[in-house]
């Protein structure tokens, strides 16, 4: 069950990361550069890399993936109740759907939970 619950962790995360990447890059194609904005863009498209990252490592049977799943879906998830103040509040997640972030985390635990078969 360890190479299993290694593939179903990075499958997870794969997913998660995923989705936080294209809804940074949807919000980057709907706002204008400010810079306050775009430390916000970047930190989310940052964290959805993290997490898709951790999740092929997974699949390769890595460790590293799931603390790299682990913190993408954590920074994603504590980032959106920090604010930003620049010009406007922003936080690092714009969307109050905490599903893709909890994903990512999710197969990040998953990951360093089963363990490794080698």
């Amino acid at each position: 069950m360890t190479k299993g619950g290694r593939i179903a962790g990075g499958i997870l995360a794969i997913v998660g990361g995923a989705f936080i990447v294209i809804a940074g890059i949807m919000i980057l194609s709907l706002i204008s550069y400010d810079p306050s904005i775009m430390i916000s863009v970047i930190a989310t498209l940052a964290s959805g890399a993290l997490a898709v990252i951790g999740g092929i490592l997974l699949l390769v049977d890595s460790t590293a993936g799931g603390v790299l799943a682990l913190i993408g879906g954590a920074f994603c998830i504590v980032g959106s109740f920090i604010p930003i103040y620049m010009t406007i509040p922003l936080t690092v997640h714009f969307f109050n759907f905490w599903i893709d972030p909890a994903l990512a985390l999710v197969g990040g635990i998953v990951g360093l939970a089963v363990g490794s078969s080698k």
